[in-house]
């Protein structure tokens, strides 16, 4: 707590009982696992982890979930999937976002 010590007003203050987890994706550097979520576009782009993410991801002409319900952003849509689907584009697309949970 943070208090004001002059008219005794409380300022701040942390709630302790609850838990903050700092979510983040991590790039394998490059590859993939059977667990990561998984772009092809000529190199497989890997992310481990929990979180999101906003890029620039070309060319990719599949993409797969891995462990965790995983989002991928194309042509202004998101496709969100069960863990440990594989999805085969048609056409290559770019994804400009991506998430796992």
């Amino acid at each position: 707590m943070l208090v004001d010590s002059e008219s005794g007003k409380i300022l701040a203050a942390i709630d302790t009982e609850s838990t903050f987890t700092p979510a983040a994706l991590i790039f394998l550097s490059p590859g993939c696992s059977t667990t990561s979520l998984c772009m092809l576009n000529g190199r497989p782009n890997g992310y481990t982890g929990t979180g999101s993410l906003y890029g620039t991801w070309s060319s990719v002409y599949r993409y797969a979930t891995g462990d965790k319900i995983g989002t991928f952003r194309y042509n202004g849509l998101d496709w969100t999937h069960n863990p440990y689907t594989t999805v085969n584009l048609t056409t290559p697309e770019t994804i400009t976002y991506i998430a796992r949970r």
